[in-house]
Formats: C-alpha cells, sequence, structure tokens
C-alpha cells in the first residue's frame, strides 16, 4: 500500500506536509510493486489509492503518518481479503471435489 498525502476524518483533511516526500516514496514503492507483480503475475493485487477514503485518521491509534490508513478504509480492505480468500477456498474445494 502507497503512503497517504493527507490526514484528517471524512468530514475534513489537510495534506501532510512533507507531501514532496510521500510522492518519492510513494514512486519508489510503485517501481517495487511493479517489479515483484512482473514476477507474480497471478497475484491479486489490492489498490485503494483512488479510493475517497485513502487518508490517514488524525486520531488513529497508531499515530497520525503516512503509513496509518483509518478504520473505515481498513474494513474495506479486510473485507476485500476476506472475499478472495473465500473465493480461493471455495475454488480449491470445489477442485478437490472433482
Amino acid at each position: 500500500m502507497l503512503l497517504t498525502e493527507s490526514l484528517g476524518d471524512v468530514k475534513h483533511r489537510e495534506l501532510f506536509q512533507n507531501r514532496d516526500e510521500i510522492r518519492r516514496m510513494n514512486a519508489m514503492l510503485k517501481e517495487y510493486y511493479t517489479f515483484l507483480e512482473s514476477l507474480w503475475q497471478e497475484a491479486r493485487v489490492i489498490r485503494f489509492t483512488e479510493d475517497p477514503l485513502f487518508f490517514t485518521d488524525c486520531k488513529y491509534v497508531y499515530g497520525a503518518i503516512p503509513s496509518h490508513l483509518n478504520e473505515l478504509l481498513n474494513q474495506r480492505v479486510a473485507a476485500e481479503m476476506e472475499q478472495f480468500l473465500l473465493i480461493n477456498k471455495v475454488e480449491r474445494y470445489r477442485g478437490a471435489n472433482k
């Protein structure tokens, strides 16, 4: 996951002051992710950077820093992962019972 450029809550957001540093780190992360995806093309990639909830919660329990998200988006990511794992589990079950 990339670093967020903003923090706040659902109603109000502010940009981090070190956006240039965040953007440099995100550019490097994107290169790493592209490389990993080229090695493992069948990997399921979850992308939420365009989601309106892609921001750091200003009151996040673990700290309001760019690598932390917010509880709403964390729940979406967890649901996406759970759905993917469930689908794979069903497919493996079906494959084993043919």
